[in-house]
């Protein structure tokens, strides 16, 4: 059975309540010009919540240059993690999920 996403059963005015504070693309007067895809500072977020289904999503938009800044805090981590592993196997268990699950973990250690 398919799984849509939640928010797919939202009523219109609801809608437009969740997505009243997103800014949208202006499209540009000359159709041959490409519309401006990169995040401006007023559009970088965070997201997260848990699904019908009982999982938890996170989801990110950034510039560039911040997003190149967590990529590289996760395949570090990962690196880290495979190095660390004890054979072959276990190595190819490790997971994306499992790097920022160990940079959250080193992250909580600290404070």
């Amino acid at each position: 059975m398919r799984r849509w996403p939640s928010w797919l059963g939202l009523a219109v005015p609801q809608l437009r309540n969740l997505l009243g504070g997103y800014a949208w693309p202006t499209p540009p007067s000359d159709p041959d010009q490409p519309v401006d895809t990169c995040p401006t500072q007023e559009e970088r977020w965070v997201g997260f919540g848990y699904g019908d289904d009982g999982t938890w999503s996170l989801s990110v938009r950034l510039p560039g240059d911040e997003g190149a800044v967590i990529e590289a805090a996760l395949g570090a981590k990962r690196d880290q993690l495979w190095q660390a592993a004890d054979d072959k196997a276990d190595r190819e268990q490790i997971t994306w999920a499992d790097a920022l699950l160990a940079l959250v973990d080193t992250g909580a250690a600290h404070r």
